[in-house]
């Protein structure tokens, strides 16, 4: 199963990816087929995907590069799809759309920053994408929600012992932040 973030606003919000950094090297031009982390290593007793499937259909041109994880860390924005429709009862919203994050996650804590910074540091990035695309398209005085749940749960009542409210104006992501199964959370802009 996989956790899945919902963001619901009073008017359409525009889709799309927010937040990558490409490297000046990645070509603009043409569709990406594949994408290259520079930083990334391959962990001890890994095999590369080279050896193990065929990419030479792949030309160095339709490869979207980045410098690190961070850079291509962000939020991609999509509709909902039919089957997700349950998840309307959560929201007062009319428009609700998914948000996923990109190459990190919405969770930030004392354990991944000390066992893994570069992870922390992607995730730090997908969380700031989350609230600099409200900032961007959220005008003052208006709210905008974000529900979290596993796949297919849905309809699942909220656990409201989570509920949260976010004043956006006087908020700072900290050290730890997380968006946490069945929560509810009204941000007001």
């Amino acid at each position: 199963m996989s956790i899945m973030h919902y963001i619901a606003a009073s008017k359409e919000l525009p889709l799309g990816d927010y937040g990558k950094k490409k490297s000046k090297e990645t070509n603009i031009e043409k569709i990406k087929k594949a994408i290259r982390i520079k930083s990334a290593e391959i962990p001890k007793d890994s095999v590369p995907l080279e050896q193990i499937m065929d990419l030479s259909f792949i030309k160095e041109d339709e490869i979207e590069v980045y410098d690190s994880i961070e850079d291509a860390a962000g939020i991609f924005i999509h509709s909902i799809f039919s089957w997700e429709d349950a998840v309307r009862k959560q929201f007062k919203n009319k428009f609700i759309y998914k948000v996923t994050p990109n190459f990190g996650n919405f969770i930030l804590n004392d354990k991944i920053k000390s066992s893994d910074n570069e992870t922390y540091k992607a995730n730090t990035k997908c969380i700031s994408a989350l609230f600099d695309y409200i900032r961007r398209y959220i005008c003052d005085n208006e709210e905008v929600e974000i529900y979290t749940c596993w796949a297919g749960e849905e309809n699942k009542e909220r656990n409201h012992h989570l509920n949260m409210l976010i004043e956006l104006k006087t908020f700072s992501i900290g050290d730890s932040f997380e968006l946490k199964e069945r929560q509810y959370i009204l941000i007001k802009v």
